[in-house]
Order: structure tokens, then C-alpha cells, then sequence
């Protein structure tokens, strides 16, 4: 596609089905290693391209202050990435929470990058686009892999993705309390127990049986009253083993 056309396109939320988290590296990231599955929920962006005399990202994100900065920023990358002298200008839909750890904000810069590539003439592979979205958000690479769920290891830039059918269908009732937690605050009150973290093959097994588990859940409620109350009353309702708190909440 060329300059002055135009594109809609749909940006899942993603769940972590198991997450399991290391104590922080040098760098003061912490080492994870989690199988994620994207759903059907998602955001619409609505993306138009047209001439420029140098590369210009404007975001229209109604309810997110100062716009989607994930988006500008990956979008923006990618533009200096090819060279591309074009302004691109994307409004987005938004229906995912923010701050819920549902990756929509991850989701919304990956699929941007997508789409702007396709217009422009598939400039970068998916590989290319995966590696230029690592150097804004850790969550974004996975949404460039297949749309049947994928291994993240290291902060969450490497992505493997599984074969078909690894990881069996699901419907989800995703509740969200009307307020966010902060992914910082989630991380800087857990306190690691693992020595070492456990081999992606029994974390893909645990995925697979249904055995879902979240090494962030008890810190991310720790941070949230209502999301604490929410849960309360799910697991009263529908028992432990059928509850689980995306990513860092809420």
C-alpha cells in the first residue's frame, strides 16, 4: 500500500496463564518466564497514512492522558527504522482497561507497527518489528508472534511461539474492579521465593492442564483494595482454583 491510505485493524488483551517471576537482575528487571495466550477482546485502531516532508505519529486516545505513548513512541521507531518521510495519524477505540495486566497498551503499539508496515509495503519482517517494539515495552514482541500462544522468557522480549492447538480453547469471564494497578508498584513489592525458575516445558504442561498460576497475584492485590475485594468475592463464589489475576492486575 502507498502513502494516503488507510487501514482498520483489531488489538487483543492477553492473558498470562502462567507467570512465574525471578528476583531482579543487575539491571533491576526481573527474569520471567510465562506462557500468554491472546483473547478476543480487543481495541480497534483506525490508521491513515499521507505524505510528509519528515516522519510525524499523532495518536487520538480519547481517556488516555497525553495519548497511547506506547504507540507513538513503537510507531515512531519504526518510521526512523525505514526511513519513512510520512505522517501517520491513528485513532484508537479503546475498550481494554488500562492497567488491568491485560497488555492492551503492549497490544495497541504492536499492532500499530503491523499495520503501518503493511502500508508502507511490509519494509521490516515480523522478526525486525519484534526487535525495534523490545526497545519500548517488554510485553510487546509477544503480540507479533501466532495467535495460538507463545512462551516469554527474559523481561518478556523473547518469544517463542507453540505449535496449534498446544494450549486448548477457552472462554473467559475477565472482571475488572474500575481501577488499574500500577505494574512498578506490583513489581517492587514482590518478594521472590524461587531459587531458580521453573523449565519451560513444565510451565507450557501447567498451561496446557489448566494448572494457570501468577507469581504477581498477591502483590498486585496487595496494591489494590478493590481488585482485593473483587477477588474475594470470586473466589467465594467460584473457588480458588477457577480464579486468576492477569499479568500485574487488576
Amino acid at each position: 500500500m502507498t502513502a494516503g491510505q488507510e487501514t482498520v485493524v483489531r488489538s487483543p488483551a492477553k492473558l498470562n496463564l502462567v507467570l512465574a517471576v525471578g528476583s531482579p537482575m543487575a539491571d533491576g528487571y526481573h527474569p520471567l518466564v510465562s506462557v500468554m495466550d491472546a483473547v478476543d477482546f480487543c481495541d480497534t485502531l483506525h490508521i491513515r497514512i499521507s505524505d510528509a516532508d519528515a516522519p510525524m505519529v499523532v495518536v487520538d486516545a480519547p481517556g488516555l492522558p497525553g495519548g497511547d505513548t506506547l504507540i507513538t513512541r513503537a510507531v515512531s521507531l519504526l518510521l526512523a527504522e525505514i526511513h519513512a518521510d510520512v505522517r501517520v495519524d491513528i485513532a484508537l477505540d479503546k475498550h481494554i482497561p488500562v492497567g488491568a495486566g491485560l497488555g492492551g497498551g503492549s497490544s495497541n503499539a504492536a499492532t500499530a507497527m503491523g499495520a503501518v508496515n503493511a502500508l508502507l509495503g511490509e519494509r521490516c519482517s515480523g522478526a525486525q518489528l519484534a526487535a525495534i517494539a523490545a526497545q519500548v515495552g517488554s510485553d510487546i514482541p509477544f503480540f507479533f508472534a501466532p495467535q495460538h500462544g507463545a512462551v516469554v522468557e527474559g523481561r518478556g522480549e523473547q518469544v517463542t511461539a507453540l505449535e496449534p492447538d498446544t494450549i486448548p480453547s477457552r472462554t473467559w469471564l475477565i472482571l475488572w474492579p474500575g481501577t488499574g494497578c500500577a505494574t512498578a508498584d506490583v513489581y517492587r513489592r514482590y518478594q521472590s521465593r524461587r531459587a531458580m525458575l521453573p523449565p519451560v516445558n513444565d510451565v507450557v504442561e501447567d498451561a496446557r492442564s489448566g494448572q494457570f498460576r501468577n507469581d504477581l497475584a498477591e502483590p498486585a492485590l496487595a496494591s489494590n483494595t478493590q481488585m482485593r475485594t473483587l477477588y474475594d468475592r470470586c473466589v467465594a463464589r467460584f473457588g480458588a482454583d477457577a480464579v486468576l489475576v492477569a499479568g500485574s492486575g487488576s
